[in-house]
């Protein structure tokens, strides 16, 4: 099957009897067993449009929204096709004549502005797909799994997908889908979770192996109401959820962020590395030479081969900073014009969440004490913030009496701190999308009134 920059595939509680119930709504019979296999009649087909089908996943997305899921169509044999286009949806997709592809993510545009379907650049996962069941995989894996959809993209084989209560993140569906290939439930050539191009209901499958004219593909269970969180698809499938392993395309650092200073709590905070991943990046291609201080490091210019008698000198990274958040790069030769911070991240396959060297909170309904404690130690991380008559303090020289004080921090300065220390996003139930937002007030005035704090170090004095 084609590939698209190759990464793009053809297939494209802890409360015990609560959750059981709430689980035991995927075991029930589907009535796969009595599904067509024939293909030789349309007496089971379930007519959804592509439009219908893409919003039932991604929900409501507006024409100026800048994560935006992705939608790909080819004309004849998609194995024929070098090179995929993928579009950023909402867009025309009502050709039935054509081979018909989305991926399972939302994706931010790259840095000349189009959308290409490349890991780096995917944010959320909305759904999980099962491939080349009933082939393959023998459709008694998930005879008694209620399914969102079950399409039927070639005779007698079949693509079963599971949309997500709440999007996840890219780690989540990377190591849920190892999981579902280590359990046997996947064609273990469809290892994509973020870049996984999955069939839409209004196409053909033009693959030369199926003749002509060629088959269509037939929605043969439809239930987009029926939703699954990670823990259902673990528990109904006794999946082995495990740490994502390192794969090839994995081994350059991305939107991931490395080892970092503390563990973080899973689906809430993400501390940011030790070190920048841009730095992390430059060393793993042999481009990093030296510190040169006050943030700024001496590189190889990635395209030193365009240098006058390909002379490696005069390129410089600078860490990021209030002036330039993503961070910068200067090459003192005569393309120093053309290549700046965006195309030195977009050729070391950096996101820009990731260049800007800090952690990441999520707003969380539900969440509220994990919160307050990730936000507790992004101030202590400072080391300038202390505890002291429950409180938060912290320590200055008065500048005319030379005086060391004491001085209380107040809650908009607590406020303005963790702005500039932390992304914080917040899922958007309208745009189905997580959002940049600022620190919210409930939060802050939770650390704020807390009196007793976990991680921030108690003052017990002043050496004068």
């Amino acid at each position: 099957m084609a590939m698209l920059n190759n990464q793009m595939d053809d297939g494209a509680d802890e409360n015990g009897q609560d959750e059981s119930k709430e689980v035991d709504q995927f075991l029930v019979s589907d009535g796969l067993d009595e599904i067509d296999k024939t293909y030789e009649t349309d007496s089971n087909d379930i007519f959804v449009s592509n439009d219908d089908f893409i919003e039932a996943i991604f929900g409501h997305v507006a024409n100026d929204s800048i994560h935006k899921p992705l939608v790909c169509s080819i004309s004849g044999d998609p194995n024929k096709k070098n090179r995929w286009h993928p579009k950023s949806w909402p867009c025309d997709t009502n050709d039935p004549e054509k081979n018909w592809y989305v991926c399972p993510s939302i994706f931010e545009p790259s840095k000349d502005g189009t959308y290409k379907a490349q890991k780096k650049l995917a944010h959320f996962v909305h759904c999980a797909m099962l491939d080349d069941i009933g082939t393959k995989i023998p459709m008694e894996k998930i005879a008694n799994i209620h399914v969102s959809w079950l399409l039927e993209t070639s005779p007698g084989n079949f693509q079963a997908g599971f949309i997500f209560k709440e999007p996840i993140d890219t780690k989540t569906a990377y190591s849920l889908k190892q999981a579902m290939l280590g359990a046997g439930l996947s064609d273990k050539g469809s290892s994509g979770a973020t870049v996984r191009w999955m069939r839409m209901p209004q196409a053909i499958n033009g693959k030369a192996a199926y003749g002509s004219p060629s088959p269509r593909c037939r929605m043969r269970k439809w239930s987009p109401d029926h939703r699954a969180a990670v823990a259902d698809l673990v528990k109904v499938f006794d999946l082995k959820m495990g740490t994502p392993s390192k794969t090839k395309n994995q081994s350059k650092p991305s939107t991931s962020f490395g080892a970092s200073s503390s563990p973080g709590f899973i689906g809430v905070y993400e501390p940011k590395p030790y070190e920048n991943s841009v730095i992390t990046a430059l060393k793993n291609r042999g481009l990093y030479k030296s510190s040169l201080g006050n943030g700024r490091h001496d590189i190889t210019c990635p395209w030193v081969a365009e240098h006058t008698d390909q002379i490696d000198h005069g390129s410089c990274y600078f860490e990021p900073s209030n002036e330039y958040p993503i961070g910068g790069f200067k090459c003192q030769h005569s393309h120093g014009d053309l290549y700046k911070i965006s195309k030195l991240l977009e050729f070391l396959e950096v996101a820009e969440v990731a260049a800007r060297h800090k952690s990441i909170i999520t707003v969380v309904p539900g969440e509220l004490s994990r919160i307050v404690e990730a936000a507790e130690i992004e101030i202590d991380s400072t080391n300038q913030y202390f505890q002291s008559g429950g409180g938060i303090v912290s320590v200055h020289r008065d500048p005319q009496t030379r005086q060391t004080i004491v001085k209380p921090l107040t809650q908009p300065a607590l406020a303005m701190q963790l702005s500039k220390l932390c992304i914080w996003l917040r899922y958007s139930k309208q745009t189905r999308t997580y959002e940049f937002c600022d620190p919210p007030s409930r939060h802050i005035t939770s650390l704020f009134d807390a009196e007793n704090y976990l991680h921030l170090k108690p003052l017990l004095g002043i050496a004068r």
